[in-house]
């Protein structure tokens, strides 16, 4: 078990685990607002537009495009979408298939949670993706960050637990 599953799990029981994963079915896999892409993981491999996205149905198991879209994660120094070994699974997508999607999909930028980064705040590839984490109680280590979209601009605010 991981994080949010051993959580709920712990504190309640599997039946609640269940009830979110129904909620979670019914949430939209991305949202597009004035050319960002937001997203809870990364890219997926199989899936080239965002047009394909609405090809997969809203299902408690998604498909494994839809899987990677929620677990995949942004590695430097690849090319391409590699096997995730720190994960056991999923993918890392490198800064050219991220460029390749955001231009082919007229995007600006990406961005996405999944992971715990320093500052609770963390730029890539030019500004091009942007890794927000806003749960700092699961990481001691790390801050909790939320974004203002301002005039053009983005302001990382920090959160305090």
């Amino acid at each position: 078990m991981y994080g949010f599953r051993y959580v709920v799990e712990a504190t309640y029981d599997h039946e609640m685990w269940m009830y979110f994963n129904e909620c979670f079915s019914y949430m939209p896999y991305v949202c597009i607002l004035r050319s960002v892409m937001f997203v809870h993981g990364g890219i997926s491999e199989g899936i080239k537009r965002i047009e394909d996205i609405n090809k997969h149905p809203k299902v408690m198991v998604p498909s494994p495009e839809v899987e990677e879209l929620l677990w995949n994660d942004p590695a430097d120094g690849i090319s391409g979408f590699v096997f995730n070994e720190e994960r056991m699974g999923f993918k890392k997508f490198g800064r050219d298939v991220l460029m390749d999607f955001l231009e082919e999909n007229s995007l600006m930028r990406l961005v996405r949670a999944h992971q715990p980064v320093r500052n609770g705040f963390c730029e890539m590839w030019d500004g091009k993706l942007i890794t927000v984490f806003s749960s700092p109680e699961t990481h001691p280590e790390g801050k909790g960050t939320l974004l203002l979209f301002e005039n053009g601009e983005i302001e990382p605010i920090s959160l305090s637990v």
